[in-house]
């Protein structure tokens, strides 16, 4: 019998019971991205013409896949809703990408952040 489990480092581990301020597991996290982009593509002239983008948002089984249909869903939402709405929906979706990809991913500044180009 092995009494130190990894569990077992509060009242909680002793109970049985997970740590309810333990975050959630990178799987669970990944579930909620994937239900995020369905839900963002859930306008209805989405869902008719872009059969194969759902399904690989449906069927995707890591986090890179979801991370580069995020801007396929980004293009869609544009022209459907207009830019603005669409980047702004596109931020809560990156946001809830932190700490599942490698750090080179999602660090890369944004297009208005970089200095402008001269001509």
């Amino acid at each position: 019998m092995r009494w130190h489990k990894p569990t077992l480092t509060s009242i909680y581990g002793l109970l049985g019971q997970a740590n309810p301020a333990v975050e959630k597991s990178a799987d669970a996290r990944m579930e909620e991205i994937r239900q995020v982009l369905l839900d963002a593509m859930s306008i209805e002239a989405v869902m008719e013409g872009q059969h194969l983008l759902v399904r690989r948002v449906f069927y995707a089984t890591d986090i890179e896949t979801l991370w580069y249909a995020r801007s396929e869903v980004m293009s869609l939402l544009a022209e459907e809703m207009g830019e603005a709405l669409a980047q702004e929906k596109l931020c809560a979706i990156t946001a809830q990408f932190v700490g599942l990809l490698p750090e080179a991913g999602h660090t890369l500044p944004s297009a208005s952040a970089r200095s402008p180009r001269r001509k």
